[in-house]
This record gives structure tokens, sequence and C-alpha cells, in this order.
């Protein structure tokens, strides 16, 4: 993988005199000559899935977190006085800024709650 990031920085950093080509490289386009150079394209939306991703995960054990710390400071007495803070998810939500749940279905249908 590193090798692989170093050939693409290599591969930016070569001078250009056609900054047509350096469109096709960065947006992973079909070339005139029928070749695709999607790596750098490809790394982009890898990145994106994977920010995605730490988002979305981090929701799900946020919420997680709550509901068990909830659950145990109903069933004990003395944890009582213990404050469990919630997360609001409402606006990044409303802002469209987090991910489809939807993307995530064959991955949440794994898991099925405990009684």
């Amino acid at each position: 993988m590193l090798e692989k990031r170093r050939n693409l920085i290599e591969v930016f950093r070569e001078p250009r005199t056609d900054k047509t080509e350096e469109a096709y490289l960065y947006f992973g386009l079909k070339m005139e000559n029928g070749n695709t150079y999607s790596e750098y394209a490809d790394s982009l939306h890898g990145i994106m899935e994977y920010v995605d991703d730490i988002i979305f995960f981090s929701q799900i054990i946020c919420e997680d977190l709550i509901a068990t710390g909830l659950k145990v400071k109903a069933d004990n007495k003395f944890l009582k006085k213990f404050v469990i803070h919630e997360v609001d998810f409402t606006t990044p939500e409303n802002l469209g800024l987090m991910p489809n749940r939807d993307n995530y279905i064959n991955w949440l249908s794994s898991f099925k709650p405990t009684t």
C-alpha cells in the first residue's frame, strides 16, 4: 500500500505541458487513447467510504453505550447519582452529514438483540 502511494505521488509530481491530462488523471476519466487512470479517483472514493464508516460506527457505539449506561443506571440504585451524557445527532443528520443507514443494512442485520 505504501509503495502504491509513493508511486501515485511521483506520477502527480511529473511536470505536464498538457493540463488536460492532469484532469484525466485526477478525475479518472477515459483518455483519448482509451486508457483510464482511476487510481487517484479510486483512492479518494476509498477515503470517503472510510470516513463514512468512522462516522457511522462512532454513532452506533454512542447509541449502544448510552442505552447500556441508562439500563445499568436504572438497574443499580447506587448509580442513580451518575449522569449519562447523551449525544444528539439530529443537526448533522438534518444537514445530510451522516452516512445513510441503508448503506449498512447488511452489516446491521448480522446482529440480533439479546434478551
